[in-house]
């Protein structure tokens, strides 16, 4: 059995993984439009510093991702979150203020005004079955508080989205549910609380891992994706311009590549909505015109190394809600949620900026969002020393939008979808935005495919 993989980001190399993994005999090609693997997925070291450009950790909920983990053999290179790292804060007033967790928190909230009056609103809440955005969504059964200096950071930090165009039914589909059977959201999550996963599936390592368990790679997540490369000895063929990808007469498909046709059992194609649409365009005009809808958000990552200790607060980071009209979305403290990723108790931040709210992020040119990423973590967090290390990347459409009306596109490109089983379709623009969503669903692609 021959199948081609298109794209090499993590969910192609998950897709070949577990097509390698339930069917040993196959030959897996994976074509790639760069010269290296991850996709947005990037880990660069300088001077012992460890600088993800892209997803810097993962969570254990992803059952499917730690398996991966411990078959090609880096469990023991991951490293957990310091405990520290459990403290994540608001920008608010010129000020950090701790986001507070726990059956206390819901009493007793900084962030938000009379939280008892609020939350016991909330909990007499009627069904209802209302189509809305995450802020309406929100707004109806948290307030204004909640929905502006919580649900917007969050969402920021996330999908660098905009909170009033943002989907409730795309993003939060259980929230959604327990509205339309309960009323209370709170009261459904209560009602409706997790027993954890089936332990069967897994080895005894994979299930130790709280679903709530940060972990990383030591060394970076780069290592993730060569690791599968090797471990596999999957063929990868790179700087590879795909022009089409079209469905024959038996079934199979055909992959053009210049003048090359190659054929193949089953093709994986993971690339980017944008990028699919133009490859499959050949095979029907309705996967352009439904892959182009989805909308991307810009982002720009800057990674600040500074030569000695100077953070004077603990924890993971801090986000900035909408409302605080600052230029950037939040900084992630590296070194201090693992240590190893900056030498000799350095400091290591990395400061996002961009997203929805602020698309015009790709005008500026990378020493003016410097400029700007340094000038706010240094008046947030108090540091007059200079970095001794500054890196930055720009990505004009990095995470995809699930926004209003994106359930329609989604529905659109399941019908074409049916037509055509050779070809089948992962990434992260339909079934979840995270690395966990991600490899989830490329798992079920292979466990589909049949001898």
């Amino acid at each position: 059995m021959k199948i081609a993989v298109i794209g090499a980001g993590i969910s192609g190399l998950s897709a070949a993984h577990f097509v390698k993994k339930i069917h040993p005999n196959a030959n897996v090609t994976i074509f790639e439009r760069t010269d290296r693997v991850g996709g947005n997925i990037r880990t660069e070291v300088h001077d012992g510093h460890v600088f993800e450009f892209g997803p810097r950790s993962f969570l254990g909920k992803s059952k499917e991702l730690l398996e991966i983990i411990e078959d090609i053999d880096l469990w023991n290179d991951i490293e957990f979150a310091d405990k520290s790292a459990k403290k994540r804060y608001i920008y608010k007033n010129n000020d950090l203020v701790e986001i507070p967790f726990g059956p206390k928190a819901l009493f007793s909230n900084p962030i938000i005004k009379k939280p008892i009056r609020t939350l016991l609103k909330e909990w007499k809440s009627k069904p209802v079955n209302v189509y809305d955005s995450v802020k309406i969504f929100s707004d109806r059964h948290f307030g204004y508080d909640v929905t502006q200096y919580m649900v917007d950071p969050a969402l920021s930090g996330i999908y660098a989205g905009n909170i009033t165009k943002l989907s409730t039914n795309a993003v939060f589909p259980q929230l959604k549910k327990y509205e339309q059977e309960y009323g209370s959201v709170l009261k459904g999550m209560f009602k409706n609380r997790k027993n954890g996963v089936d332990s069967g599936k897994y080895s005894k390592n994979v299930m130790d891992v709280g679903k709530h368990t940060t972990y990383t790679i030591i060394g970076g997540l780069q290592r993730l994706a060569e690791q599968i490369i090797h471990k596999n000895e999957i063929n990868v063929l790179f700087n590879q311009q795909i022009k089409s990808i079209k469905q024959t007469v038996d079934k199979s498909a055909e992959v053009r590549v210049g003048d090359a046709v190659y054929k193949y059992d089953k093709v994986i194609v993971t690339t980017p909505s944008y990028v699919s649409a133009h490859i499959l365009r050949e095979c029907d005009e309705e996967f352009y015109k439904a892959l182009g809808l989805v909308k991307y958000a810009p982002i720009a990552v800057v990674n600040a190394a500074y030569e000695k200790k100077v953070l004077d607060i603990s924890g993971f980071g801090y986000l900035v809600p909408q409302k605080e009209r600052q230029k950037i979305l939040g900084t992630v403290f590296n070194s201090n949620i693992f240590p190893s990723v900056s030498p000799n108790g350095e400091t290591n931040l990395s400061i996002m900026l961009g997203g929805m709210n602020q698309s015009d992020i790709m005008e500026k040119s990378a020493n003016e969002i410097v400029k700007t990423a340094l000038s706010h973590v240094r008046r947030h967090l108090h540091i007059e020393e200079k970095p001794t290390l500054v890196k930055i990347r720009q990505y004009s459409r990095a995470i995809p939008q699930y926004n209003m009306g994106i359930e329609k596109v989604w529905a659109r490109l399941d019908e074409v979808k049916e037509k055509y089983p050779s070809i089948l379709l992962g990434g992260n623009y339909q079934y979840g935005i995270s690395v966990g969503d991600s490899v989830a669903y490329s798992k079920k692609l292979a466990e589909s495919i049949r001898v």
